[in-house]
């Protein structure tokens, strides 16, 4: 693996289109609810919003430790 691709592992983010589909819930409203409380915009978050957000946290965490793991496996196979 070379330095962009790593990096472009690394630098990989959640979407607004993953959280609202792992939510059941529309972008917008996705949009809405991290709007400030304070706004006229505002919406609450959909129900059960923190397992789903949980979830993709895990999986993300996942992601990073794998990648982590190509890249000490790599190092070593080339000392």
């Amino acid at each position: 693996m070379n330095f962009k691709a790593a990096t472009d592992r690394l630098i990989t983010r959640v979407t607004l289109p993953e959280i609202a589909a792992a939510c059941g819930a529309a972008v917008n409203s996705i949009e809405r609810a991290r709007m400030d409380p304070a706004s006229g915009s505002y919406r609450s978050p959909p129900p059960g919003w923190e397992l789903a957000v949980a979830k993709l946290a895990r999986e993300r965490s996942g992601d990073l430790q794998s990648l982590a793991e190509d890249l000490e496996k790599q190092h070593r196979s080339r000392a």
